[in-house]
């Protein structure tokens, strides 16, 4: 009888004690995971590898999170806060994610990455942050369908890469803060250095290959697409015609313009060139209209010099 009661005291006791954290033990590694998180097969197979006969993976996944058909499965290493990887194959199938609160919480965002590193509130979006390798994100980033997937040594920063697409395949490339807002801003970028609040607007730095682009630069749609040239803080804005012209793209991207040069000085030579030409067409229309006038003058006085003639005629 004293055997039983102490049987049925401890396993209650054990029942207490895991109530609010459980760990399940699955081969090599182990996952522990909070209250009303791994539902279903998620979580299966996390934490469970043996390297060289030593176990170095784990899972470790807060509350309310990992929710959804195969979210959170057969990862290596994954950390996850609460109320995160909260959808259908969500951070499934990953080597070393971390991920914060409040992030990865639609179909297959934060899935198949390696060495992935999500702030708060980030990847928030179909496929978001889908096939991320070496990839920093910070806090309030990548919201928008596959927004910051398929990227490959990439560092964003806060409120960064808002919208569908708007940072997608970039290789080598860092984002500063409250950058690349806009459908497909940033798509396409490689081995590039994007300043703060730069590349708003869709498509307002798609497809740029190489150099910088400063702060507060790039603003405005397309302004900076297809872009070779480095770009200074405070330039290629929509609304200052000195950068942008009518035709809504930036004249600093343009092939003739060197990355090396001095930038500031180019456009005020081609300021004082287009003044230049300004004046030779003012001066040119003033000779003709001198010379017009010259023309009349000499023609009014051959007739009346010929109108006196008849005079003189008519009187002998």
């Amino acid at each position: 009888m004293k055997i039983s009661y102490f049987f049925v005291t401890l396993v209650a006791c054990m029942s207490n004690a895991v109530e609010s954290t459980q760990l399940r033990v699955d081969g090599c590694g182990d996952t522990k995971y909070g209250s009303g998180s791994c539902t279903g097969d998620a979580c299966d197979n996390c934490g469970k590898q043996t390297i060289f006969g030593s176990c170095d993976d784990r899972c470790r996944i807060g509350s309310k999170s990992c929710i959804g058909y195969r979210a959170c499965k057969n990862n290596d290493y994954l950390v996850v806060r609460d109320g995160s990887c909260s959808a259908s194959s969500a951070c499934d199938s990953g080597d070393h994610l971390t991920i914060g609160y409040g992030s990865c919480t639609d179909v297959h965002s934060c899935s198949t990455g390696d060495k992935l590193t999500v702030g708060n509130k980030s990847c928030n979006g179909n496929g978001s942050c889908e096939q991320a390798n070496n990839v920093n994100i910070g806090n309030d980033s990548c919201q928008g369908e596959d927004s910051c997937s398929s990227n490959d040594k990439v560092r964003i920063g806060d409120q960064s890469c808002l919208e569908q697409h708007s940072c997608t395949a970039l290789d080598n490339v860092n984002v500063g803060d409250k950058s690349c807002r806009g459908q497909s801003a940033c798509d396409q970028n490689n081995n590039r250095n994007i300043g703060s609040n730069s590349c708003r607007g869709d498509k307002a730095c798609f497809r740029n290959k190489g150099f910088t682009t400063g702060s507060n630069a790039c603003n405005g749609v397309g302004v900076c697409q297809d872009c070779a040239n480095s770009i200074p803080d405070g330039r290629c804005n929509a609304g200052n015609e000195a950068d942008v012209p009518f035709n809504g793209r930036c004249i600093l991207c343009n092939e003739g313009w060197s990355a090396s040069a001095s930038i500031t000085e180019l456009s005020s030579s081609s300021i004082a060139a287009s003044n230049d030409n300004h004046i030779m067409s003012f001066a040119m229309m003033m000779i003709a209209s001198i010379a017009f006038a010259v023309l009349v003058a000499l023609k009014k006085k051959k007739q009346q010099e010929q109108r006196h003639d008849y005079h003189d005629i008519t009187v002998e």
